[in-house]
């Protein structure tokens, strides 16, 4: 289980820990590298990318090719047309206005799940995003984000 404090870091993983492919260690790479925009990291001087605008083999270490390929294809529009097309928050923090403490990493009840839980800081609110996952030949990969609060899923609201 992956625990940070506010305002630390999240734990790495122990060493040799990272061959490991297990849906769990997917999840944990993509907060360990993107986890910076909701625990108050400022970065001004572009030495860092966003998840949504990362290129499409970027997002393919994380991802499957269908999801990975739709959040690109999300990202191009916005940037063709100047404004939000369908993602108008960060999925990793279901929230436009990303903010968290208290975040963990776990199993969920089924083998291809993970869950992770966090809380905001401005009112408390646990919040649960449950990543379902899919083996592919690269190794696990999230096939779906589902908010369990908002009862939505982040594939269903990405056209193909």
């Amino acid at each position: 289980m992956l625990k940070a404090a506010p305002g630390k870091p999240l734990p790495q993983s122990a060493p040799g820990s990272q061959t490991a492919d297990t849906p769990e260690s997917t999840v944990r790479r993509l907060y360990r590298d993107y986890a910076w925009e909701g625990v108050g990291i400022e970065v001004s001087d572009g030495s860092m990318t966003t998840l949504q605008d990362q290129t499409l083999p970027e997002l393919k270490k994380y991802f499957d090719d269908g999801l990975a390929r739709r959040l690109r294809a999300d990202r191009e529009c916005t940037e063709r047309i100047h404004t939000v097309c369908n993602l108008d928050h960060i999925i990793i923090f279901a929230s436009q206005d990303p903010a968290a403490y208290g975040l963990t990493i776990s199993e969920a009840n089924k083998k291809n799940q993970v869950l992770v839980t966090f809380k905001y800081p401005s009112n408390n609110e646990l919040l649960r995003l449950r990543y379902d996952m899919v083996k592919t030949e690269d190794g696990w990969r999230i096939y779906d984000i589902y908010d369990l609060n908002m009862k939505y899923y982040l594939r269903a609201g990405l056209p193909e």
